[in-house]
Protein backbone atom coordinates (compact mmCIF):
# COMPACT_ATOMS: atom_id res chain seq x y z
CA UNK A 1 0.00 0.00 0.00
CA UNK A 2 1.41 3.36 -1.05
CA UNK A 3 0.50 6.31 1.16
CA UNK A 4 1.41 9.16 -1.21
CA UNK A 5 0.79 11.97 1.29
CA UNK A 6 2.89 10.29 3.99
CA UNK A 7 5.67 9.51 1.50
CA UNK A 8 5.81 13.10 0.26
CA UNK A 9 5.90 14.42 3.81
CA UNK A 10 8.58 11.90 4.81
CA UNK A 11 10.72 12.69 1.75
CA UNK A 12 10.56 16.41 2.56
CA UNK A 13 11.54 15.71 6.17
CA UNK A 14 14.51 13.55 5.16
CA UNK A 15 15.71 16.23 2.74
CA UNK A 16 15.26 18.94 5.37
CA UNK A 17 17.16 17.01 8.03
CA UNK A 18 19.96 16.02 5.64
CA UNK A 19 20.33 19.65 4.48
CA UNK A 20 20.57 20.84 8.10
CA UNK A 21 17.32 22.81 7.92
CA UNK A 22 15.51 20.86 10.64
CA UNK A 23 16.66 19.11 13.81
CA UNK A 24 16.34 15.45 14.73
CA UNK A 25 13.43 16.36 17.00
CA UNK A 26 11.67 18.16 14.14
CA UNK A 27 12.13 15.07 11.97
CA UNK A 28 10.88 12.75 14.69
CA UNK A 29 7.91 14.90 15.72
CA UNK A 30 6.68 15.55 12.18
CA UNK A 31 7.20 12.03 10.80
CA UNK A 32 3.88 10.83 9.38
CA UNK A 33 2.03 8.01 11.05
CA UNK A 34 1.45 5.59 8.20
CA UNK A 35 0.98 1.91 7.47
CA UNK A 36 3.05 2.26 4.29
CA UNK A 37 5.94 -0.16 4.93
CA UNK A 38 8.32 2.09 2.99
CA UNK A 39 7.59 5.07 5.24
CA UNK A 40 8.07 2.90 8.33
CA UNK A 41 11.31 1.36 7.01
CA UNK A 42 12.88 4.69 6.04
CA UNK A 43 12.01 6.10 9.46
CA UNK A 44 13.74 3.13 11.08
CA UNK A 45 16.85 3.87 9.06
CA UNK A 46 16.76 7.62 9.76
CA UNK A 47 16.38 6.92 13.46
CA UNK A 48 19.82 5.25 13.41
CA UNK A 49 21.39 8.52 12.22
CA UNK A 50 20.62 10.67 15.23
CA UNK A 51 20.69 10.78 19.00
CA UNK A 52 17.14 10.80 20.28
CA UNK A 53 18.22 11.91 23.75
CA UNK A 54 19.16 15.44 22.70
CA UNK A 55 18.20 17.94 20.03
CA UNK A 56 20.76 18.40 17.25
CA UNK A 57 21.14 18.84 13.52
CA UNK A 58 22.66 16.34 11.10
CA UNK A 59 26.25 15.40 11.92
CA UNK A 60 28.73 16.71 9.36
CA UNK A 61 30.63 13.41 9.32
CA UNK A 62 27.40 11.70 8.22
CA UNK A 63 26.86 14.23 5.41
CA UNK A 64 30.49 13.71 4.31
CA UNK A 65 30.06 9.91 4.19
CA UNK A 66 29.64 8.98 0.50
CA UNK A 67 27.93 5.64 1.18
CA UNK A 68 25.52 7.17 3.67
CA UNK A 69 24.71 9.98 1.23
CA UNK A 70 23.81 7.36 -1.37
CA UNK A 71 21.49 5.56 1.05
CA UNK A 72 19.76 8.80 2.06
CA UNK A 73 19.37 9.77 -1.61
CA UNK A 74 17.86 6.31 -2.28
CA UNK A 75 15.46 6.83 0.63
CA UNK A 76 14.22 10.14 -0.76
CA UNK A 77 13.96 8.73 -4.28
CA UNK A 78 12.10 5.67 -2.96
CA UNK A 79 9.67 7.81 -0.98
CA UNK A 80 8.97 9.85 -4.11
CA UNK A 81 8.35 6.66 -6.12
CA UNK A 82 5.29 4.45 -6.28
CA UNK A 83 7.33 1.31 -5.60
CA UNK A 84 6.07 -1.03 -2.89
CA UNK A 85 8.47 -1.80 -0.04
CA UNK A 86 9.06 -5.50 -0.53
CA UNK A 87 12.04 -6.22 1.72
CA UNK A 88 11.43 -8.84 4.42
CA UNK A 89 12.77 -6.46 7.09
CA UNK A 90 13.39 -2.79 7.69
CA UNK A 91 16.91 -1.38 7.80
CA UNK A 92 17.16 -1.98 11.55
CA UNK A 93 17.87 -5.29 13.27
CA UNK A 94 15.61 -5.07 16.32
CA UNK A 95 16.51 -6.90 19.52
CA UNK A 96 20.16 -7.19 18.57
CA UNK A 97 21.74 -5.98 21.81
CA UNK A 98 25.22 -7.31 22.49
CA UNK A 99 26.65 -7.39 26.00
CA UNK A 100 30.27 -6.62 26.87
CA UNK A 101 32.67 -9.28 28.12
CA UNK A 102 32.57 -7.93 31.69
CA UNK A 103 28.74 -8.09 31.73
CA UNK A 104 28.86 -11.69 30.49
CA UNK A 105 31.34 -12.61 33.26
CA UNK A 106 29.32 -10.85 35.97
CA UNK A 107 26.17 -12.65 34.81
CA UNK A 108 27.98 -15.99 35.16
CA UNK A 109 27.76 -16.48 31.42
CA UNK A 110 24.00 -15.99 31.07
CA UNK A 111 24.40 -12.88 28.93
CA UNK A 112 26.73 -14.86 26.65
CA UNK A 113 23.67 -16.87 25.67
CA UNK A 114 21.91 -13.58 24.77
CA UNK A 115 24.91 -12.59 22.64
CA UNK A 116 24.73 -15.90 20.76
CA UNK A 117 21.01 -15.37 20.10
CA UNK A 118 21.70 -11.82 18.87
CA UNK A 119 24.45 -13.09 16.54
CA UNK A 120 22.11 -15.76 15.15
CA UNK A 121 19.35 -13.16 14.69
CA UNK A 122 21.77 -10.92 12.78
CA UNK A 123 22.94 -13.79 10.53
CA UNK A 124 19.31 -14.71 9.76
CA UNK A 125 18.47 -11.05 9.04
CA UNK A 126 21.34 -10.66 6.55
CA UNK A 127 20.70 -14.03 4.90
CA UNK A 128 17.06 -13.08 4.31
CA UNK A 129 17.96 -9.58 3.08
CA UNK A 130 20.64 -10.85 0.67
CA UNK A 131 18.26 -13.52 -0.63
CA UNK A 132 15.67 -10.85 -1.40
CA UNK A 133 17.67 -8.31 -3.39
CA UNK A 134 20.73 -6.10 -3.69
CA UNK A 135 21.18 -4.70 -0.18
CA UNK A 136 23.31 -1.88 -1.60
CA UNK A 137 20.18 -0.65 -3.41
CA UNK A 138 18.01 -0.52 -0.26
CA UNK A 139 15.18 0.55 0.01
CA UNK A 140 14.89 -0.38 -3.68
CA UNK A 141 15.58 -4.03 -4.50
CA UNK A 142 17.89 -3.31 -7.44
CA UNK A 143 20.28 -0.43 -8.06
CA UNK A 144 18.94 2.47 -10.06
CA UNK A 145 20.86 3.76 -13.06
CA UNK A 146 21.62 7.41 -12.41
Amino acid sequence: MIDRNARNQAANLVEGYWAGKISNDDLDDAWPNSKDRGVVAVFGFMWTLYDDLKTHFVHQEDVDNVKLNCIVKNCVEFLRSDDEYTWPHSAVIYGNVRYSRWAVIVSLGLLGWCNRLAAARERRYWNEMHAHGDVEAWPFTVKRVR
